[in-house]
Order: structure tokens, then C-alpha cells, then sequence
């Protein structure tokens, strides 16, 4: 059993076993961090970056994501500052981007989240029309982390900057492709996978 330690969030005193995920500490104890791209089983992947937190390093507040931080004794957390706040607006515009997202209520929140702010610069389009690429997916990263678990090994991100995506590739070890596998679906927080990995994310045409 982990050693329980004392940590500092908000200004208020919380315990906390050392080397605990923060960001499950923080929803554990009811503070409102929002997070996409982690899953307990999954792990982190700082991708979505709502999850972002200011933590106290030698008397400067340093942004961090809250799925990759680590529990220690004495660490001094801000999760609602008004730079957070700003900054994670900005995620959430910026994820509202890849939609329309077939989940309504994800998109809901990110839009309550982005809400009440002059996020869209000059000549930009609105939230919700989508990109070309895969509209619906936000890159998090789950359903690839999860087909590594499973062994098969068949998504992986392509390509980089605007064009990064995610696709299905081949696998000498299953050569019949996802068959009856669905892991992906269940992890994916925006319902972008309907069936499996392979009809989600075969080659197509951008």
C-alpha cells in the first residue's frame, strides 16, 4: 500500500497516496478538472490538454497536465486560476474544431467550457464545422494505446501538423484484422468509433 501524503489544492490540504495520478486525485476529492484524452487503464497522454493545472515549482507556477503529474508531499496545485481557465477554453476551442462529435453531451461540454470567451481569431471558422480529416476524432490517442494492449496492433497516428491522423494497418500477427474485437469502441470519448478500429479508420483519401 502506497504511503499517504499531504498535498495543497486551491488552499485547501488534501491526502493523497504518493505517486497517485493527480488529475484521479482531484476528480476523486470533486474538483472540476475536465480530461479526454486519459483512462485509469490507459494511462495519460496529455493530447486533449483540458486537464492542464498550474503547480507551485520553486515559487513559480508552471502549467502541467494533470494525467501525467505524480503525487508528492508538499506539491502546491492551482486548478481554477484565471490563466487554467483560459488556457483550457482555448483546448476545448481548439477540440471543438475536429468536430461535429456524434456524443452531443462531449460536445456540450466543451462548448460550456469555451463558453462566454472571443476564442475564434480573425477569418477562423466557427467551432463545429470539422476538419477535413477524420471529423469526430480528437486524436486522443485511447483506441491506439488500447490495440497495443490487446497485442494486435493495428492504429497508429500518420503524418503530422494539420494532417495527423489516425489508421488502421495491417498485422502479420492478425491478418483477419479487428474481427470481433470492439476495445477501441469502448474506449473512445466521442463515439467517433461506431464498430471497430478498421471501419473507422481504414485508408481513405484526404
Amino acid at each position: 500500500m502506497a504511503p499517504r501524503i499531504t498535498i495543497q489544492v486551491d488552499g485547501k490540504q488534501l491526502e493523497a497516496d504518493e505517486n497517485g495520478v493527480l488529475l484521479t486525485v482531484l476528480v476523486d476529492n470533486g474538483f472540476t478538472v475536465p480530461a479526454l484524452c486519459y483512462h485509469p487503464r490507459l494511462g495519460g497522454h496529455s493530447r486533449c490538454s483540458l486537464c492542464i493545472v498550474e503547480v507551485n515549482q520553486g515559487g513559480q507556477w508552471e502549467t502541467r497536465h494533470a494525467c501525467e503529474l505524480y503525487c508528492r508531499a508538499g506539491l502546491q496545485v492551482r486548478t481554477d486560476s484565471p490563466g487554467i481557465l483560459n488556457k483550457r477554453a482555448w483546448a476545448a476551442w481548439l477540440l471543438l474544431q475536429r468536430g461535429p462529435f456524434p456524443d452531443t453531451a462531449l460536445e456540450n461540454m466543451l462548448r460550456q467550457i469555451a463558453r462566454g470567451k472571443d476564442l475564434a481569431p480573425p477569418g477562423t471558422n466557427p467551432p463545429g464545422l470539422g476538419t477535413k480529416a477524420q471529423p469526430g476524432c480528437i486524436l486522443c490517442g485511447r483506441c491506439i494505446a488500447v490495440c497495443q494492449k490487446t497485442g494486435r496492433n493495428h492504429l497508429t497516428f500518420l503524418g503530422r501538423g494539420k494532417k495527423l491522423r489516425i489508421s488502421f494497418v495491417g498485422s502479420r500477427s492478425h491478418p483477419e484484422g479487428c474481427g470481433e474485437c470492439k476495445a477501441c469502441r469502448q474506449f473512445c470519448p466521442t463515439g467517433y468509433i461506431q464498430t471497430n478500429g478498421e471501419s473507422a479508420f481504414s485508408a481513405k483519401l484526404y
